[in-house]
């Protein structure tokens, strides 16, 4: 056997002891390793545009493979990142609104196209909440006084629950990320 084979088969033998052997060195150093890293692209940044060119597509087939495959852990993934991350996702849709007005009407238009029924419902809210056959209550979860019409039902303009801004929000948000996880599991179910 000569030294080639023999070091092969030693290393496949002892595997395991050599990969935990690596984890301790890493997290030992790590912040050495990362600074050498940075260093080393930093001097190299056209082998480092030049490799991403040639890694990306594979990367991006790789990742929408693992989504098609496991989209409710996806979508799990993207609500928690979402939740811890509110405030600089406001910021940057502020931003995105401001500098990109003609996206922002295209939406509303093919949001009002596609919900007519709904735009009507408000509309009959509205007008009942004027002539005061529907009368405004204190949020039914924390009693505030500045209250939004929240609609169970999107097809019957006096299933109407009040609520503050906050607590509208957050029921809209579950409305929906329940809505969502539903497709899901009608599109993993067939």
């Amino acid at each position: 056997m000569n030294r080639n084979e023999y070091m092969r088969k030693y290393y496949a033998e002892h595997k395991l002891e050599y990969s935990f052997r690596a984890a301790l060195r890493y997290e030992q150093n790590k912040e050495t390793i990362k600074e050498r890293v940075k260093t080393w692209q930093d001097n190299n940044k056209e082998k480092v545009v030049e490799y991403h060119k040639k890694h990306k597509k594979e990367a991006l087939a790789y990742k929408h493979d693992w989504i098609d495959n496991n989209p409710l852990k996806y979508f799990a993934g993207t609500e928690n990142y979402v939740d811890k991350n509110v405030e600089s996702h406001r910021e940057y849709a502020n931003k995105y609104n401001k500098e990109h007005p003609e996206c922002i009407k295209k939406s509303k238009k093919n949001w009002r196209e596609n919900n007519k029924e709904y735009q009507r419902v408000l509309k009959e809210t509205i007008e009942m909440v004027e002539s005061g056959e529907i009368i405004k209550k204190p949020c039914s979860i924390c009693g505030n006084v500045e209250v939004m019409a929240y609609h169970n039902d999107r097809i019957d303009p006096k299933n109407i629950d009040w609520l503050c801004k906050e607590h509208f929000w957050q029921k809209k948000k579950e409305f929906y990320r329940e809505r969502k996880r539903i497709k899901l599991e009608c599109l993993t179910s067939t």
